[in-house]
């Protein structure tokens, strides 16, 4: 009786410790979850001329990746500058993402404007189909729908795709985060560049 006393103690306190691991593990959880909702409400001021830390050319007017730290990079200089930094696998990828993104957009349909649409199409007048065929004529609700779902679900696509995109050459900055600790063993000039700078120099 007693070994199965201690016995029963031991499992009563192992399942005592998981419950506290449990405990923690959730608090973290929540703790994650508050911090992804942080997240999606954080913004960041962009001067007119704030300008890319790789081209030296003002951010505005072109797509641009904005950092936590301030650093600011046109889209396409950064994704240059990370080719630098990626394998053969990684550049192919990148590639086959850019690829994807090109048909995807050639795919979507362009959206017209809101004061553009017929009377019909506006969302807040809840309109039957049979009301929205009288308001427009030789119009199929049907093809209408099935549009619309296919739009939506090229645009929902694309934005996965965005994210891998993303997640390859701006998961962070690269002068701030292991990509800049990784090349501080990179020269500053080539190997080239250095003889043709010693001919200049010599007498």
């Amino acid at each position: 009786l007693k070994e199965i006393s201690e016995s029963l103690g031991v499992y009563n306190a192992r399942i005592d410790h998981l419950k506290e691991e449990m405990q923690d593990y959730t608090h973290s959880a929540e703790l994650i979850r508050a911090d992804m909702q942080q997240l999606r409400k954080r913004c960041a001021l962009v001067s007119g001329n704030q300008r890319c830390e790789l081209t030296g050319q003002t951010l505005l007017g072109h797509e641009f990746y904005l950092f936590p730290c301030s650093h600011a990079f046109h889209a396409t200089a950064l994704r240059l500058e990370m080719q630098k930094h990626h394998n053969s696998f990684q550049r192919q990828t990148v590639k086959q993402l850019l690829q994807t993104l090109t048909d995807l957009s050639t795919d979507l349909p362009a959206r017209t404007p809101f004061f553009q649409r017929p009377l019909a199409a506006l969302p807040f007048l809840n309109l039957s189909s049979s009301e929205k065929d009288v308001m427009t004529p030789g119009h199929d609700g049907g093809d209408g729908t099935t549009a619309a779902a296919k739009e939506h679900a090229l645009a929902q696509e694309r934005e996965l795709v965005q994210q891998k995109l993303d997640d390859m050459i701006a998961s962070e900055c690269i002068f701030c985060g292991e990509v800049m600790i990784k090349s501080l063993h990179t020269p500053f000039i080539s190997i080239e560049d250095d003889w043709m700078e010693g001919q200049e120099w010599a007498i």
